[in-house]
């Protein structure tokens, strides 16, 4: 029985013993759960700290930040304030610029009304001043016109006078001799005074007056008894007209003006062109004054190849460095200029201007001639400037021992002024 308790207990034992042993396996399987719900829950507190200590920082940040946003709508508030009052003032100031407006408007509106009427008024004048004008333009255009038919009046009288003392004298020759015959000689000395200087330009008189020749007439012949009574030029540089209008004596003598200018002394002292300044040539070059040839038989012989120039105002070389006019006419540049160039309004030299001349003085445009020829009949005596380079009143008193030397103040500053250094007028450098 005791064995059999043992056996019971022993058994009872080693149940107890796998209970134990299976409680044992539990209760470690449950530290093991314990352990890990307690790791989890120990990270767990760590993040919750963590957390906590995030959500802390952003709470202080927000905080500062509630802080500064207090401080920044004090300010708003400041600025809000400040802004109405200065809105306050733009809308008093604003008030009061409609104020002024309203009598700044009010005041233009009743200006403008006034110069409404002024403009009325002055349109009235204004019309009336353009008709005065218009007026005055026909006036000018008819004193121009008149100008004209003046300068062709003189022109035309000093033929007609010239023509009448050539038939008074002829008449009075005739009587003087008393014969037929001697009524041809006193022409025929013209003649053959002409036809000896050699001057007398046979082709260029033919071809320029062929319409007024008779088939088979002398060119001479004709110049003699009936073209200088004309106006008819013997030759390029000799002026009939202006020859007599020059030398009034000879058109009261009768004389034919070329047979004239070729006897005796004439050719020395007197111009045979208004472009041909005798004076000039002979003081200028020497071998002219020394030559037995009259000057202008002297140019056309010497000068045109050796590019002398007969005038002041005329530089043969520049007129034909810039218009390149021999080669293409195969006529001296003086003569080129006299019969084609200056009506192109080409200048002759470098001291005259003619579209500078012309536009600085009107006047120069109301007479029927090119601004060089108003310029030597009535501009060069009235001190005008040929050219902008030149003022002959201000060289006059600038240079007193010129005006004392009662010199052509163009004349000197040609001829001595530049090679002295010499200003020639105020814009001059």
């Amino acid at each position: 029985e005791l064995e059999g308790r043992l056996l019971t207990a022993a058994s009872e034992m080693s149940a107890v013993q796998e209970n134990a042993q299976t409680a044992a396996g539990a209760a470690a399987a449950r530290i093991q759960e314990l352990e890990g719900r307690l790791l989890t829950a120990a990270r767990e507190r760590e993040r919750l700290e963590t957390a906590l200590s995030d959500a802390t920082a952003e709470a202080n940040t927000l905080r500062h930040t509630a802080q500064d946003s207090a401080a920044q709508i004090q300010d708003f508030k400041a600025q809000v304030q400040a802004s109405s009052e200065l809105a306050s003032e733009y809308q008093a100031a604003l008030s009061q610029s409609d104020m002024q407006y309203e009598e700044t408007l009010s005041q233009l509106q009743g200006d403008l009304t006034k110069n409404q009427a002024l403009l009325l008024q002055h349109s009235e004048k204004i019309t009336s001043l353009q008709k005065m004008i218009s007026e005055k333009q026909n006036v000018v255009e008819r004193i121009r016109l008149s100008l004209m038919r003046q300068e062709g009046r003189e022109r035309k009288k000093i033929l007609t006078s010239f023509e009448k003392s050539r038939a008074a004298m002829a008449k009075k020759k005739s009587t003087f001799f008393s014969t037929r015959r001697s009524e041809k000689k006193y022409p025929q000395t013209e003649i053959k005074i002409i036809k000896c200087s050699g001057l007398f330009d046979v082709e260029w008189y033919e071809k320029r007056y062929a319409d007024l020749l008779s088939e088979g007439m002398d060119s001479i012949e004709h110049y003699v008894t009936q073209g200088a009574s004309l106006g008819l030029d013997p030759c390029p540089l000799f002026s009939t007209t202006a020859y007599l209008q020059a030398n009034l004596e000879v058109m009261l003598q009768g004389c034919n003006p070329f047979a004239h200018y070729l006897q005796g002394n004439n050719a020395k002292t007197r111009d045979p062109h208004p472009l041909f300044s005798v004076s000039w040539y002979r003081q200028t070059y020497a071998e002219v004054g020394a030559s037995k040839l009259n000057p202008l038989a002297h140019y056309f012989t010497h000068g045109v190849q050796q590019g002398l120039q007969p005038h002041p105002l005329f530089d043969a070389t520049w007129y034909e460095a810039k218009y390149k006019v021999s080669s293409e006419s195969n006529l001296p540049a003086l003569v080129h200029f006299v019969h084609i160039g200056m009506a192109c309004g080409y200048d002759p030299g470098p001291f005259f201007n003619s579209k500078w001349y012309a536009k600085t003085y009107p006047e120069s445009t109301d007479y029927n001639m090119p601004p060089l020829m108003y310029y030597l009949k009535y501009g060069q005596e009235e001190m005008h400037s040929p050219c902008p380079e030149f003022n002959p009143k201000w060289y006059l008193l600038k240079y007193p021992d010129v005006a004392n030397g009662n010199i052509c103040p163009l004349i000197h500053y040609i001829r001595h002024g530049r090679l002295e250094a010499r200003q020639g007028s105020p814009h001059q450098s």
